[in-house]
């Protein structure tokens, strides 16, 4: 069994009633296609393992511009069928890096989400808590910036006092609930969180005050860009 012969090492032939490529070429040789008789089952295995992916090539024009060409076989044949394979093996990398990248940004997107949905339960916890408070009964106007200490009736209702239970000792007539710093936004701050709060608003008024500094600004952000191989 020999293949046609030809001078272009990338020219089909026959064996028998099939097609098959020229001998040339050392994955297609003659002993290969000597095997596949020998056992039927490697050409499937062979075409198993070629990518499936469809490659789409440039469509064709045998005239371009207008012009009749001669002969089209030199612009239009297929070079080496490896090409094809190698292209098809490209263009499937790159749906999956595609795919891959894709999802690793919607899974950026979605721990986004996750914590977007907390912080909007957070504040929806937050307001109920302080629209509580602010219903809470009381026989004195409250001052943003001062600390009020809640307290629960055995009727139930609860009320704020400028006494602390400390203040009260051991005559404290009802349950203590916490204490809360009305702040000047109308909102409220548990005792427990109130120097977290002051340390928080007082980085972020050194911050407004560095940048409104223009010089001191200019500076500030030539030393944050600077790299570090430079003192």
């Amino acid at each position: 069994m020999i293949c046609c012969g030809c001078d272009y090492k990338y020219h089909d032939f026959r064996v028998g009633n099939h097609l098959r490529r020229c001998c040339g070429r050392e994955k297609y040789s003659r002993h290969f296609f000597l095997e596949i008789h020998r056992k039927p089952g490697l050409l499937k295995a062979e075409m198993a393992r070629q990518p499936t992916t469809a490659v789409s090539l440039v469509e064709s024009n045998p005239q371009p511009l207008g012009l009749q060409m001669v002969s089209t076989y030199q612009t239009n044949r297929m070079g080496d069928p490896h090409d094809l394979v190698e292209l098809a093996t490209q263009v499937q990398k790159a749906d999956e890096f595609t795919r891959a990248n894709a999802t690793n940004r919607l899974q950026t997107i979605a721990e986004q989400i996750k914590f977007l949905q907390e912080q909007a339960r957070r504040v929806l916890v937050e307001a109920k808590r302080d629209a509580e408070l602010h219903h809470a009964a009381c026989n004195f106007k409250k001052i943003p910036g001062k600390i009020y200490y809640l307290y629960k009736r055995q009727s139930g209702q609860t009320y704020f006092s400028m006494l602390s239970p400390t203040e009260w000792g051991p005559s404290c007539p009802h349950e203590f609930l916490g204490a809360y710093r009305l702040e000047y936004d109308m909102s409220w701050t548990p005792s427990d969180k109130i120097q977290q709060r002051d340390d928080d608003i007082s980085a972020i008024d050194t911050t407004i005050d560095r940048l409104l500094n223009t010089k001191e600004a200019i500076t500030w952000a030539a030393e944050k860009t600077r790299p570090d191989y430079q003192e």
